[in-house]
């Protein structure tokens, strides 16, 4: 497999191309905080860049989904996906 790219980072055995994660031959998709589709965080943003949707049809699941099962739970997940999922490198977009 050949891949090329302009920048390229080498972090500890694996190679990072922008919102690719090259891992023992394997290309991975990685999913990121969107820095320009964001409204609070770019959680939502991040997930319709990773799953080519509008991420406003993602919030409105989100916010639908919030006020049918209560919004505390809600509230603690989208707080923890922010501790957990990544911002996104200069070079990805």
């Amino acid at each position: 497999m050949l891949l090329i790219k302009k920048q390229a980072v080498h972090m500890s055995g694996f190679l990072l191309f922008s919102n690719y994660l090259l891992c023992y031959g394997h290309l991975m998709k990685r999913i990121y905080r969107s820095k320009t589709n964001k409204v609070w965080a770019g959680i939502f943003g991040g997930l319709g860049e990773y799953f080519n949707v509008d991420p406003t049809l993602l919030r409105l699941g989100w916010l639908s989904l919030v006020v049918v099962s209560g919004f505390i739970p809600g509230f603690i997940v989208y707080i923890i996906s922010i501790l957990i999922v990544p911002r996104a490198p200069e070079s990805a977009k």
